[in-house]
């Protein structure tokens, strides 16, 4: 798992699913996850907000949001 904002300030996470699969994904596809709670750990911060605001151009993020 990473993570990006993008130039909207809106937080996507990259996560890699069982089968292989790497997506991005919008932290309410997310927020359920443990893997999210071990990575905000990993990070020192109690919640996605505090998450480091590294922003990058990525284009159409919702062209890489797959199934899981």
């Amino acid at each position: 798992m990473s993570h990006v904002w993008d130039l909207d300030r809106i937080l996507w996470f990259r996560v890699k699913w069982t089968m292989g699969d790497l997506t991005w994904e919008h932290t309410a596809n997310v927020d359920e996850l443990a893997a999210l709670d071990d990575y905000l750990m990993l990070h020192g911060v109690a919640n996605v907000e505090e998450l480091p605001r590294i922003s990058i151009e990525v284009p159409n993020m919702e062209s890489h949001k797959g199934t899981k």
